[in-house]
């Protein structure tokens, strides 16, 4: 790849960088200055100047040969990493400024699930120009409109059938979401005997039946008394918290995303299960806008999930 104007990754130079990568392949200074269309000695002052930044020598050069060093082969993989996102930020650079989509339609639970909010913050802070519409729904309705391509991305609870493709996003524990003041949850977690003769409220049954049925079983087989949420989204059973009272089964993802210090997530112990939590496309993004939030998500995961 040619190199044109500036390139800096926080204090390192990411021509140098990519220059390194070059030469590390070949272990060959002129092979690695003829790919990126750069004189020799331009490439080796980039390389010694990345060199005397890092504080340690990336290659032993002889009038022979060039080898890493054990530093230089300790670094590789990092480097190549940093030049393998800079090159796809390029490119999905490239693809929206060409003009082939200005708008992303996502397709997302209605729960407040605090690694959806940062990964759409990053995306509108990284394309301003692209026109985001963010409609609600139940996860299999989202699978189906994913399908007929009325929606470029979902963000989906349970299960994910093998037609569609995924990123996991977050894989949280079962509990209860309870008032702060609740008193048997007292000592940050409860048992099944501890809520046997309680009302508890279930989450639904769909997406992820086994789930639901699993959770549901445990606890009518220590008497706990289940009731029915009259509605379903995140205000709604926070609200139904605070005017009953009562529990609801939950994952820990939705407590964290409500953000209410009135309200507490307590483990319970003999529930070990999780709830899963997907970013999912029908496979073909030929929007680029798609595929610039599923890259953005697939090269950073991790930062996106809560501490």
């Amino acid at each position: 790849m040619r190199e044109d104007g500036e390139e800096r990754s926080g204090d390192f130079d990411i021509k140098a960088v990519r220059a390194f990568v070059e030469v590390a392949h070949d272990l060959s200074f002129t092979r690695a200055a003829t790919r990126l269309g750069v004189p020799q000695p331009r490439l080796s002052t980039r390389i010694q100047a990345l060199e005397a930044q890092l504080g340690f020598l990336l290659f032993q050069r002889t009038s022979r040969k060039v080898e890493l060093t054990d530093e230089g082969v300790a670094m590789l993989e990092a480097a190549e990493r940093i030049v393998a996102m800079v090159d796809r930020a390029r490119n999905i650079a490239a693809d929206l400024q060409a003009g082939r989509s200005s708008q992303l339609r996502v397709g997302a639970t209605a729960f407040k699930v605090p690694h959806r909010w940062a990964i759409l913050r990053g995306f509108i802070s990284a394309f301003p120009e692209t026109a985001l519409h963010v409609e609600t729904g139940v996860t299999l309705d989202l699978l189906d409109k994913l399908r007929s391509g009325a929606i470029d991305l979902a963000f989906t609870l349970g299960p994910v059938p093998p037609d569609l493709q995924q990123l996991l996003l977050s894989d949280d524990r079962i509990g209860l979401a309870v008032p702060a003041a609740w008193k048997a949850g007292r000592q940050g977690r409860v048992t099944l005997q501890d809520l046997a003769g309680a009302s508890v409220a279930m989450f639904p049954r769909m997406p992820d039946p086994d789930l639901h049925n699993t959770v549901r079983n445990r606890l009518l087989a220590h008497d706990v008394r289940l009731v029915e949420l009259p509605e379903l989204n995140s205000e709604a059973m926070t609200e139904y918290i605070r005017q009953t009272g009562t529990p609801i089964v939950s994952a820990q993802w939705w407590w964290e995303g409500e953000g209410a210090s009135d309200l507490s997530f307590v483990p319970v112990a003999e529930i070990t299960e999780t709830m899963a939590f997907f970013l999912v496309s029908a496979g073909e993004r030929s929007n680029p806008a798609a595929l610039a939030l599923w890259r953005m998500v697939e090269d950073g995961v991790e930062k996106f999930r809560p501490i």
